[in-house]
């Protein structure tokens, strides 16, 4: 039966636990396609009745095998699981779960999940939904987490995504354009926000007040409390304050930056690396078009007018940005305009709410000790140094931390993979596990999972035998292959009476064949002795008298 003659016969209610049940219960109450389990109810299970429904699920039992590891991405991939799961759905629950645990160990934790409903009328989604089950990670909730695979749902391992890449990754099969797709993702992080009462709000570019009242409510940070972030706001400004609010308090704060071309985030406070709030905002703003970090170079602060020490905040030197201002006359009006030219008049890298007059300094490289301008410089974060673009080039690689790309030193704590580099703490999160037969490191795509852990796919073998952990491939050196060809395990290998070989599972029932042979072999050979002759009898009697 097709995939479409399923749902014309079920009503489309895959996904649906209490309408599949209904719909079973009424299949079982009358002479219908399931007469086989009817019959296994009325007559109570017999031994006959159990293999008689065994049968039937072999089939769908060995196409799931066959797909278990792939993972599917139209409909006709899909249709093995769909058939299995229908299958175990018209058996009790008590017998299904003897069969195949994890469908229903799922449905379980489906209870206590969150689950995703922004597809839901999507037919493709709500059958693909059966295996993914997308809820909301439990871990981070502006992520979402599912099983790609039967193989997944079997082990329990989800994989954790943001709802546009699953989206991205199955729109296809789900019928969905980039347009639909960007409104689908929108919507879900406004219903995510809304759960948990946290709000993006956006301080207008002139707003002198609700500036100071956001930095000194907000997060902490060096210009806290202090006025001269007032200098942002004027009616010629192209920035805005983004703030993400719950009830009173904002919990986090990044200012935006509007011209066209140029638009995107500055930094985010509190850092998204390792609080909520952060990752929550950056996520925000990325729906809302700010994905990329910028700088303020060319942006204009308002003016007082001072020649030696005007009112300015600290600069965040990000993304190629400087810390330097000059004075600049536009419209009758002077202000001061951010730049990275260090002759500029003032240096905007103090935390007392002042800009100082410029002098070019010179700095020493915190790695190598050699002297450097500071416009040469690079600051890098994780150790909280600025080094010389030699160290850099030779000592430093962009690697991938919790999230970002950050400069990281170039030596045990980095790993290379595909040419890009990642912090060893962090490569799980992008996929990347190291292999326990090499030792090299890998994008998970590349790997199996055996008995030793996880091994490169060119260092496994594909087993015809699962091992006692359910893992279908083994590490290179730990097979044995059977006396009829297959191969398994070489610690499950058992030695049978006759010489050959098979798997430990099979021993049983091998051996009991080898032994109902010998048997069927001794009684032939005394039914074939030929009777004695006349001859040899009287000469027998003879003998004997």
């Amino acid at each position: 039966m097709s995939l479409q003659e399923l749902w014309g016969s079920y009503d489309h209610v895959y996904g649906k636990r209490q309408a599949v049940k209904a719909r079973i219960e009424s299949n079982l109450r009358t002479p219908s396609g399931f007469t086989y389990y009817t019959t296994y109810y009325e007559k109570g299970g017999s031994k006959a009745i159990k293999k008689k429904t065994g049968n039937k699920l072999r089939k769908p039992l060995a196409e799931v095998k066959k797909m278990e590891k792939t993972t599917p991405k139209t409909l006709a991939e899909l249709q093995p699981f769909l058939r299995l799961e229908l299958a175990l759905y018209c058996m009790t629950r008590y017998q299904a779960i003897e069969i195949f645990p994890a469908i229903f160990s799922v449905k379980d934790k489906r209870e206590s999940w969150d689950m995703v409903c922004s597809l839901r009328g999507n037919l493709a989604f709500e059958a693909f939904n059966n295996l993914h089950n997308l809820h909301v990670s439990v871990d981070d909730n502006t992520q979402v987490a599912y099983y790609p695979s039967v193989s997944h749902m079997v082990r329990g391992i989800e994989i954790r995504t943001k709802l546009g890449r699953y989206l991205n990754n199955f729109k296809d099969a789900y019928g969905l354009s980039e347009v639909e797709v960007k409104a689908i993702t929108e919507k879900y992080a406004a219903e995510i926000a809304a759960k948990g009462n946290w709000k993006l709000e956006f301080i207008a570019h002139d707003d002198k007040s609700g500036w100071i009242d956001a930095y000194d409510r907000g997060p902490q940070s060096c210009m806290k409390q202090e006025e001269a972030v007032q200098v942002y706001a004027h009616s010629k400004s192209e920035l805005r304050l983004a703030v993400l609010v719950e009830g009173n308090e904002i919990l986090a704060r990044c200012i935006v930056r509007e011209t066209e071309g140029n638009r995107g985030y500055l930094r985010v406070y509190p850092d998204p690396n390792g609080t909520k709030a952060g990752i929550w905002l950056l996520n925000a703003l990325e729906e809302e078009g700010y994905g990329d970090q910028i700088n303020l170079n060319k942006c204009l602060l308002e003016y007082d007018g001072s020649p030696h020490e005007p009112q300015a905040p600290y600069i965040d030197r990000v993304a190629g940005g400087g810390q330097f201002a000059e004075v600049y006359y536009e419209d009758g009006k002077n202000y001061l305009r951010l730049t990275t030219d260090d002759e500029a008049q003032f240096q905007c890298d103090n935390t007392n709410g002042r800009a100082t007059e410029n002098e070019r300094n010179h700095i020493t490289c915190e790695e190598c000790g050699s002297e450097m301008d500071e416009d040469e410089s690079t600051w890098v974060e994780a150790e909280e140094i600025s080094v010389c673009e030699h160290c850099l080039d030779h000592r430093f690689v962009r690697a991938y931390g919790a999230r970002y790309q950050e400069w990281a030193r170039d030596d045990g704590d980095v790993v290379q993979v595909n040419g890009n580099y990642y912090l060893i703490v962090e490569a799980y999160n992008h996929d990347i596990y190291q292999c326990e037969v090499s030792g090299d490191w890998h994008h998970m795509d590349e790997m199996c999972l055996t008995s030793k852990g996880m091994v490169h796919e060119d260092l496994c073998f594909n087993l015809d035998h699962e091992d006692e952990d359910g893992n279908s491939y083994a590490a290179e050196g730990d097979t044995a292959t059977l006396s009829d060809g297959t191969k398994c395990l070489d610690t499950e290998v058992h030695d049978l009476t006759n010489g050959d070989t098979c798997h430990k599972s099979e021993a049983s029932d091998k051996q009991a064949e080898i032994d109902a042979a010998e048997l069927e072999d001794e009684d032939e050979t005394e039914v074939s002795a030929a009777p004695p002759t006349i001859e040899t009898l009287t000469t027998e009697l003879a003998l004997a008298a």
